[in-house]
């Protein structure tokens, strides 16, 4: 397996952040002061193969309605709906997802996106967490070892 360490999946991060979201370079950063993402929302996708993995980004609230009016091109003071806000971070961890798909040897394939408000996803391990900001938000992006049973195909 090629490792798939935090300066590769963050790097990734911040591209699918230029490209997707942001349209430019630049808004997602390390976040030294790293906290508690209180009632964050959690994206994710099961990376299937040889050594299952599960990239996970975490987000605030706020900083998630955000990053899902920044995608649905919605005005500043928009509501974001729940469907919105699923489809926007669900697409973020999908993007993300795929391109850490290409560090590991012999993927399989990857699982439909997940996003869940309030608690995260169960099972596995936690390799690393990378504290980041964006746009003033706190975010992280962290990385689990999951074992076969905990791989939902």
């Amino acid at each position: 397996m090629t490792a798939v360490e935090v300066g590769h999946v963050v790097a990734i991060a911040q591209e699918v952040f230029t490209a997707l979201v942001d349209g430019e370079e630049g808004l997602l950063v390390p976040d030294v002061t790293a906290g508690d993402l209180d009632g964050a929302v959690h994206a994710w996708v099961d990376i299937r193969g040889g050594v299952p993995l599960r990239p996970v980004v975490s987000v605030g609230r706020e900083g998630a309605d955000e990053i899902a009016r920044s995608l649905m091109r919605l005005g500043s003071g928009e509501a974001v709906s729940q469907e919105d806000l699923v489809d926007a971070l669900g697409e973020v961890a999908n993007v993300i997802g795929g391109n850490v798909k290409s560090l590991v040897a012999c993927p399989e394939g990857l699982t439909l996106p997940q996003v869940s408000v309030g608690g995260g996803p169960a099972g596995g391990v936690l390799l690393w967490r990378a504290p980041l900001q964006w746009r003033g938000h706190r975010l992280a992006i962290s990385m689990w070892s999951l074992e076969r049973k905990d791989v939902a195909l």
